[in-house]
């Protein structure tokens, strides 16, 4: 099994994963209890064709998972083009939320309640959010009644953080974790980075 990011890949740690026994958990649907669990979620920070591949893999593998918008990126939330991608990751089962960037509502006067006013009235009720470059921030401390944050410490405590932020894995690539069985990790991916013959295909 050769680590990199392609989407054969991406596949090799999922199906391993289920092979290890662990099961895969929305961010919305968070449980203290679950042993064995993994909360994969994916911050579409570029490139939402990528992440509607990656929604499609997920799917036939037989997983849900959370999938995190933003208002305010390179890519238009609610073009045609883009509203039919995150409806179609919707329709297969998954979560979808607002990526909010608190550097940009600090700003601008942007707030979190708001953005996800806005992201709600075109994708229906939410129900957690992930935020943008989170090293910037004190994440843990940002809270909305009724939300789940997807950088609060409930993901953090006694729970295995992975990311992929950057384009390589902050530590070592997730299947490492999977094979050594730890017991609850919450794996974060960009789906910008992931590619199927070359890298940086989502640009």
């Amino acid at each position: 099994m050769k680590c990199d990011f392609t989407f054969k890949h991406y596949k090799e740690i999922i199906k391993l994963a289920k092979r290890k026994g662990y099961s895969f958990c929305r961010v919305k649907d968070y449980s203290s209890t679950r042993k064995k669990v993994i909360y994969l979620r994916h911050d579409v920070d570029l490139a939402p064709s990528n992440a509607v591949r990656i929604a499609e893999i997920e799917n036939r593998l037989g997983i849900k998972t959370s999938y995190y918008f933003r208002l305010h990126a390179d890519y238009n939330p609610f073009s045609l083009k883009n509203v039919n991608i995150i409806n179609e990751i919707k329709r297969l089962g998954h979560e979808v939320g607002l990526h909010y960037s608190p550097s940009f509502g600090e700003l601008y006067g942007s707030t979190l309640q708001n953005e996800i006013i806005m992201f709600e009235l075109m994708y229906g009720k939410t129900y957690s959010f992930s935020l943008h470059e989170p090293a910037r921030t004190n994440p843990g401390e940002i809270e909305l009644k009724g939300y789940y944050n997807a950088h609060g410490l409930k993901f953090l405590t006694n729970t295995t953080y992975i990311s992929d932020s950057g384009g390589r894995w902050r530590t070592h690539c997730a299947c490492e974790f999977i094979k050594k069985g730890v017991s609850r990790l919450c794996i974060l991916t960009h789906p910008m980075w992931w590619f199927k013959v070359i890298p940086l295909e989502g640009y």
